[in-house]
């Protein structure tokens, strides 16, 4: 039974809360980027956007007549799960996935974003999904390449997925939402809590993204304006050396290249040297992915990952999906530190 201060904050979340034009391609674009569906509901469960389908949902193994505008039975469940046990995560009868994001109003959860299928830890063992399909009646060859398609996560990969997109959520608000805000007397971070929110939200990018593609060491630099200098906003394995500085220069390195050319770059054994060798200085790394944070024609620093091995993960194709990522977050970083 949902309270009546629920029944009011569900008809502001389905008029008011989401920008829903621009939620849809930042909701699109995050599901490509984590390779998990994607769509926001009201507390009642009624989708208030078109859900971003990225693999096949748990409803195609029984029925080819799947409508796009409504839930599946597994994601029906696991929204459930989420708003009535205050569950995070929920395994479905198919093994795989779903998690949920609370979208947060003052004190009030008018809405959650919900993701998946994908799965947690490991696939199971072959013997085990065969086991399964006798179960529920599901065809083996049907089942097994769908199951091949979700993308696995770990525990903690999951949560930092939950999140970077608590903290997108909050960034992409409508103007309407933000006029609601100060209409409650509830005022947008300011000074050193704005620069919290921007650590945070880096150090989210960052780790995020080395897990994905199995870093050893990166960092978000912010270019400090007034020094002509990069600052250390978030780091991750790098040499002690490098984090008593603090301050690095913007001229003579690769990420003083990458910033002045406005163009992300892969260094290692799969790409071409696209930058002078002497700005390399530092040779025990063997693959590289670099890339600008912009937000339209402004570049607020660089966002940098390292392999002291040549990983074949640091390709085209993960630069593509960091490059993806970092417009995420680089509007996000101009609007709440740097503008």
């Amino acid at each position: 039974m949902l309270s009546e201060s629920q029944r009011g904050m569900a008809e502001i979340s389905a008029e008011n809360f989401f920008d829903l034009k621009h939620w849809q391609k930042i909701q699109n674009l995050f599901a490509e980027i984590i390779g998990a569906n994607l769509w926001p509901v009201n507390i009642q469960g009624t989708p208030l956007a078109a859900p971003s389908k990225i693999c096949t949902y748990c409803s195609d193994l029984h029925s080819s007549s799947y409508t796009s505008t409504r839930l599946t039975e597994c994601a029906l469940k696991a929204f459930q799960a989420a708003s009535q046990q205050n569950e995070t995560l929920y395994q479905c009868q198919h093994l795989a996935t779903y998690f949920m994001v609370p979208v947060k109003f003052r004190t009030e959860t008018p809405a959650f974003i919900i993701g998946g299928p994908l799965l947690l830890g490991k696939r199971e063992t072959k013997k085990r999904y065969q086991h399964l399909c006798r179960k529920l009646q599901v065809d083996s060859e049907t089942f097994f390449d769908w199951i091949t398609e979700l993308r696995i996560y770990s525990h903690h990969g999951i949560n930092l997925i939950i999140n970077f997109l608590k903290e997108l959520n909050h960034l992409f608000l409508s103007e309407k939402n933000e006029q609601l805000h100060s209409a409650h007397s509830h005022p947008e971070p300011s000074g050193s809590s704005l620069e919290q929110y921007a650590y945070f939200l880096a150090n989210s990018l960052l780790e995020l993204a080395s897990q994905m593609v199995g870093a050893d060491s990166g960092s978000v630099l912010l270019v400090d304006p007034s020094k002509k200098s990069f600052f250390i906003q978030s780091s991750r394995g790098l040499n002690q050396k490098i984090l008593k500085k603090k301050i690095l220069p913007l001229k003579e390195s690769v990420a003083g290249w990458v910033f002045s050319n406005k163009k992300a770059i892969l260094i290692g054994p799969q790409s071409e040297l696209q930058v002078p060798q002497s700005i390399l200085k530092r040779p025990y790394i063997k693959s590289s992915m670099i890339l600008p944070l912009q937000f339209q024609d402004r570049v607020y620093g660089v966002f940098c990952l390292n392999s002291k091995t040549e990983n074949d993960r640091f390709n085209e194709g993960s630069l593509s999906f960091l490059n993806r990522l970092g417009n995420l977050a680089s509007a996000a970083l101009a609007r709440s530190v740097l503008n």
